[in-house]
């Protein structure tokens, strides 16, 4: 059943609340499907090589104007800077670094800020900018009208619905862009993993000054409720300040003898906002690109109404709208989820994960579940043995001991026949950990409810006292406020909204042997958030207690813990 209110729709069609100049919004009108709203499209007229480099901005993104605000203040003036006589003439690959920072401090330097002041500093940027606009330019309203053509729908009628070929759907792609949505519908959007890649903004980079949230507040009818609610997300993001003040402080204090200056101030503010964090509510809003393959929008939207909740039913909406200007529509066919799919999809069910408890718990993986090491061993040897490189290999040793002897670049993944061997790992740890584990290129991921009942994060590192005694207040408020909104029948999805990442949620987690190598490498890196990297480096200790030969070609760095994340020089704790 689809469920949407009136406040849910205006909350996601309502206004930006910053515009652009008549300049800007020509230009944003080329690109953009449009300058004002929340949900939009990428147009087909940018460059995949730009629109790429401009939505991967959402990882840290700081323009107060989103992306098309990134795209006129910082990303064009660039380009257009590269034209003028003062940069042409540097085109040496080696020295193309050195050229965009050389065009960064002449930007800074005559403080233009804008595309406005771009246009205004002198008649040679101006020129350029003309230059672009003359070629760039065309009728936005025609090409949305080939795009709906009664031939371009009767095609795809045809070919998609009656004939199923569905390999059409999938040579094509749409750049979806989402400012201002919450976590929770990010998460929704990212659940659908084949022919989609997505792009989140980090916690890390939500202002602490200006943190806003998704009001559920409005959803709930029951007016002691409501304001209770409103008071325990505020007081969140309260915390979330003081806490990430004092905790840099404490790390700083703690750590000065052990790193540079620039180190320290980095890491300890970078291990503060990773760590408190945990604080902020999971209906905080942020900002996340899209590209999906046609084939695969009609699951994101599949996902989006699974999920049940009245903004992700506006959103839905939104991008159906927005994605008309692009052709997307003809590609959304069978978007409502079936009988079938609702009874194959679910959350995880909590009692298997349950521990209600007041303790902070530990993020943990608690087990594997896969083919056992005779079996892989059998399969993977089978797989091997065909290849003329392999075929005087006797035992699946044999295989290794081959392998090892070749050259391999960080780059290379595991050989094909290691995707023959599959299987997931069940575990713990919090919302905000998992949001980044759930970016890894598994084919299968799933979780249980946000709900206070598994426990809240514990940091296994040295912190101050008043972060765990501040950890106990915001797990234990959000544990009485989660009561009160199931006493009030508050469904399930609505109840996650106002709880902390910092609550456990349990997980699973699906891949073959050849994807686990690669994420394994990838997320036991120095930099990667402490309690992520935990994580995994227990999924990486499973895999070699489960086979004996995994370490044979496994690259993961089972260092337990570095006291920092984010600086040049990575210190193991003692």
């Amino acid at each position: 059943m689809k469920v949407i209110t009136s406040f849910a729709k205006d909350f996601l069609s309502s206004q930006v609340g910053y515009g652009f100049s008549d300049r800007e919004t020509l230009v944003l009108d080329l690109f953009f499907t449009n300058t004002d709203r929340k949900v939009f499209f990428i147009r087909p007229a940018l460059p995949t090589s730009v629109s790429g480099a401009l939505i991967s901005m959402y990882s840290r993104m700081k323009n107060q104007r989103g992306i098309r605000g990134h795209f006129v203040d910082n990303l064009l003036p660039l380009i257009l800077l590269s034209f003028t006589s003062l940069f042409r003439d540097q085109k040496d690959d080696e020295e193309v670094g050195n050229t965009v920072r050389k065009m960064q401090k002449f930007l800074s330097e005559n403080h233009i800020r804008s595309l406005d002041e771009f246009c205004a500093f002198s008649f040679p940027l101006e020129k350029a900018f003309s230059e672009f606009f003359a070629s760039a330019s065309y009728d936005v309203n025609y090409m949305e009208k080939i795009a709906s053509s009664p031939k371009t729908k009767h095609f795809f009628k045809l070919f998609l619905d009656s004939y199923g070929h569905n390999s059409i759907a999938r040579t094509t792609s749409f750049t979806l862009c989402c400012e201002n949505i919450s976590m929770l519908a990010a998460k929704s959007l990212e659940w659908s993993r084949p022919g989609s890649a997505f792009i989140e903004l980090s916690s890390r980079f939500i202002s602490m000054e200006k943190a806003e949230v998704y009001p559920v507040w409005e959803e709930v009818s029951n007016m002691e409720l409501r304001s209770l609610t409103k008071e325990s997300i505020y007081r969140m993001f309260e915390m979330y300040k003081e806490q990430t003040s004092l905790f840099t402080e404490f790390m700083k204090e703690r750590y000065a003898p052990v790193f540079s200056p620039d180190d320290l101030e980095r890491g300890a503010f970078g291990e503060a906002c990773d760590v408190v964090g945990n604080f902020l509510p999971a209906g905080t809003l942020t900002s996340v690109g899209v590209v999906a393959s046609g084939e695969a929008f009609p699951e994101i939207l599949k996902h989006l109404r699974l999920d049940n909740t009245p903004e992700n039913e506006a959103l839905i909406e939104a991008i159906i709208e927005e994605g008309d200007k692009v052709g997307l529509g003809q590609f959304i066919r069978h978007a409502d989820p079936s009988e079938w799919k609702r009874k194959s999809w679910n959350y995880l069910d909590t009692d298997h994960f349950f521990l209600d408890t007041d303790e902070l718990r530990d993020s943990k993986m608690i087990g594997w579940y896969g083919i056992s090491s005779r079996q892989a061993e059998d399969v993977l040897l089978k797989s091997f043995k065909d290849l003329h490189a392999y075929k005087e290999a006797k035992t699946f040793w044999d295989v290794i001991a081959i392998l090892k002897r070749i050259p391999r670049g960080d780059y290379d993944k595991l050989p094909n026949q290691f995707e023959f061997g599959s299987g997931f790992f069940r575990g713990i740890m919090t919302f905000r950990g998992w949001r980044d584990v759930h970016r890894q290129g598994f084919s299968t991921h799933m979780r249980t409810y946000l709900t206070p009942h598994i426990g809240f994060y514990r940091y296994d590192k040295p912190a101050p006292q008043e972060f765990f005694d501040a950890s106990r207040e915001v797990y234990r408020t959000g544990r009485i406020l989660y009561q009160k909104m199931r006493e009030c029948l508050i469904s399930d999805e609505l109840t996650q909204y106002p709880l902390a990442l910092g609550n456990l949620v349990g997980f699973h987690i699906g891949g073959n042997f050849s994807q686990w190598e690669f994420v394994n490498w990838q997320r036991t890196k120095p930099s990667v958030n402490h309690e992520v990297r935990k994580v995994i480096v227990e999924g990486e200790k499973l895999l070699r207690e489960y086979y004996g030969w995994w370490k044979e070609i496994s690259r993961a760095n089972l260092v337990p813990a570095y006291i920092f994340s984010r600086t040049k020089e990575y210190i193991a704790m003692m």
